[in-house]
């Protein structure tokens, strides 16, 4: 196994194993104040309220894969030009048995095409002062308010055991800088 180092808010962290690279589609229409969201239907994390997403393809870039992603999961079309990176979150695991995730966060502001279910995604539309916190991952309630409000967020996130809830968090969101442990459950 080799010993990787990641993105510029994760240079500290050491692990042994390369993290799975992956990518999520913040679609957001500024005109209506609502973000593109979704209930997952099949999978890691079935059940919970998540953007589209997924892994990155080999010889993929991360925009690349967002647009994928959003065209396979939701059936809206947009291209590379019209995403943009807002950050990248790297995903620990109190369980060794877990391999760490590295996600890419994709902004995209300009897509064609209505939203529609997919065997992967029930996606919906969801103003942006009603985000589902309580339905979602737990590290969501931390990142995406920061995002939503235009800050790059580069964090290192650290999950329990069962992978329920943050247990650590070390974020840049647009240069402030945060740390915490222990954080407590909602």
């Amino acid at each position: 196994m080799r010993v990787g180092e990641f993105g510029a808010g994760c240079k500290d962290l050491q692990v042994t194993e390369q993290p799975i690279d992956m990518c999520l589609a913040l679609v957001v229409d500024l005109d209506r104040r609502r973000v593109l969201l979704g209930r997952k239907l099949r999978g890691f994390g079935e059940g919970k309220v998540i953007a589209p997403g997924g892994k990155l393809e080999a010889g993929e870039s991360a925009l690349e894969a967002a647009v994928r992603e959003l065209a396979e999961e939701t059936s809206l079309s947009s291209y590379v030009r019209d995403a943009r990176s807002v950050g990248e979150l790297l995903f620990t695991w109190a369980d060794p048995q877990r391999t760490p995730f590295r996600v890419s966060l994709v902004m995209i502001e300009r897509w064609t095409g209505e939203a529609e279910a997919s065997a992967e995604l029930s996606p919906f539309w969801c103003p942006l002062d009603e985000i589902p916190y309580a339905d979602m991952w737990d590290d969501d309630r931390i990142w995406l308010p920061n995002v939503l409000r235009g800050d790059v967020v580069t964090a290192t996130i650290g999950y329990d055991f069962v992978g329920e809830f943050v247990t650590s968090v070390d974020l840049d969101a647009a240069g402030r800088k945060a740390r915490q442990s222990r954080v407590t459950p909602r």
